[in-house]
Parts: C-alpha cells; structure tokens; sequence
C-alpha cells in the first residue's frame, strides 16, 4: 500500500487517536484551525474525506505533529507511543503536586 492509501484508510483513526491522547475535543481543534467542526468530525467518521494539504498542516500545527503521523505507519506507531509516555509523565507530575 502507498503512502497516498494508508493516508486515505487511516486519516480519521489517527486524527481520533491524537485528539483523544492529546486531551483535544473536535470543537477546539476545529476552532484552532478555523474550520466548522462537522468539518473534523467528518474526517474522522468518513473514511473518504481527507483535508487539503493546507488544513492537514493545520491540523499538524495545532496538535504539535508531523505530517507523516497520518502518512507512514511505523511514524504513526512511534509518535503515539512518544505522546502516550507524555501523557504519563504529565499525570505522574500532576500526582505528585496533589500530594501537597
């Protein structure tokens, strides 16, 4: 499969994983980019719609990505396990200020 496939395929799996690692709702990444937010919820539940390549760099932008996150599957897997380990380190930190 091409990386043109994989990207078509996997765009909406992906762009859900990192919304829900990061923390990030729909709406806020529709706002940070200034689009409607049908607009991001119809990436993810369309497997058909991808975005222009302006607004995929918008999305990259405002989630603190690469473009090969959606693009390259061994990427993919990589920078999901680097923000899942981010995400374990904030709540660990977060943790250990609670107790005080």
């Amino acid at each position: 499969m091409d990386k043109n496939e994989y990207f078509k395929l996997n765009f909406g799996r992906r762009l859900k994983q990192v919304l829900e690692v990061k923390g990030v709702s729909q709406t806020d990444l529709a706002k940070q980019i200034n689009v409607d937010k049908t607009v991001i919820s119809k990436y993810i539940n369309d497997s058909s719609r991808v975005p222009r390549v302006d607004t995929l760099l918008a999305i990259c932008n405002a989630l603190d990505i690469s473009t090969d996150y959606f693009l390259d599957e061994k990427v993919a897997k990589k920078e999901l396990n680097i923000m899942n380990l981010q995400v374990l380190n904030l709540e660990k930190k977060r943790i250990n200020l609670d107790k005080y």
